[in-house]
């Protein structure tokens, strides 16, 4: 009986230490596992940063470029009535001119 008992404990404890052995190389699997998925997904936010990153300057570039070309639009209309200012007024100086010489 003894004997027995011990065969019995013997084969219980092979088969808790095999299941301690399974146990570890399935959780070493998980961790491995969790790492890559981890790092994936590091990789993946970066690239996403960066192409949000690449969008942001583009779209501040194309802001430049409006203003820039609003800021040129208008002194080219500030400009143009600034020399229908002149034109008008040398219009009118003549038309004193000659309405004065005319009354003399």
């Amino acid at each position: 009986m003894a004997q027995l008992q011990e065969s019995v404990d013997l084969k219980i404890g092979a088969a808790a230490m095999d299941i301690t052995t399974r146990l570890e190389k399935v959780a070493n699997s998980v961790e491995d596992k969790v790492r890559a998925l981890a790092s994936t997904n590091q990789t993946t936010l970066t690239a996403a940063q960066s192409a949000q990153d690449a969008q942001v300057a583009a779209l501040q570039d194309s802001v430049r470029q409006a203003i820039s070309r609003a800021v040129s639009d208008v002194d080219s209309r500030c400009n143009a009535a600034s020399a229908e200012v002149v034109r008008c007024r040398e219009e009118i100086r003549q038309q004193l001119t000659a309405a004065r010489q005319a009354v003399e």
